[in-house]
């Protein structure tokens, strides 16, 4: 899943402008669910403000927008992909729990969330810290060349989430998830 701004110059009530460092889009913003393999698209969702019988403005949450995504795919035991930026325990906890879904996401470091030892300073580059709840969910911090702590939340409690890359010394599954995390932006 991911977010993005399809270029748009017309009249629209929900066009969004979009300032970067060194370019300026406007345009319409949409949510994609796309397949990590192939690149197939399987679900677009505007991102609008909707209006109710009160004519107040009402703007639908990301994780609201995320779940109406992948509602086809409910119970069937996928993985979803999620930057960074959509990423809350609230949200995992919601696609693990109510939608029957694994998930697989990068996280802010200013999650309050996430205890003080998973970024801290006194670790080595390279390095990996692991924690597990009892509600099935892991969280991974690896500190990378930059000494930058890379985090990564996840469901999927396979065996090679523990295990550390033969040739980079990252762990599998912050390779995993990068691997696949920007299907959507192809």
């Amino acid at each position: 899943i991911d977010e993005s701004i399809l270029n748009f110059d017309g009249v629209c009530s929900f066009r969004k402008s979009v300032k970067t460092k060194t370019t300026e889009k406007s345009g319409i913003k949409v949510y994609t669910l796309v397949e990590s393999d192939t690149f197939y698209t399987a679900n677009i969702e505007i991102c609008v403000s909707e209006k109710n019988e009160n004519e107040a403005l009402q703007t639908r949450t990301t994780n609201d927008l995320i779940k109406k995504l992948v509602s086809h795919l409910h119970h069937s035991g996928m993985t979803i992909v999620t930057p960074p930026r959509m990423t809350t325990f609230s949200l995992v906890n919601s696609l693990t729990n109510d939608c029957g879904l694994n998930c697989v996401g990068g996280l802010l470091s200013k999650r309050k969330e996430i205890p003080q030892a998973f970024y801290s300073k006194d670790r080595k580059n390279f390095s990996s810290v692991f924690g597990f709840t009892q509600s099935g969910i892991s969280l991974l911090s690896y500190i990378n060349a930059k000494n930058k702590a890379c985090m990564v939340i996840s469901t999927r409690n396979d065996q090679y989430h523990v295990r550390k890359a033969a040739r980079t010394g990252a762990p599998e599954a912050l390779i995993w998830y990068k691997q696949r995390r920007g299907a959507a932006n192809v």
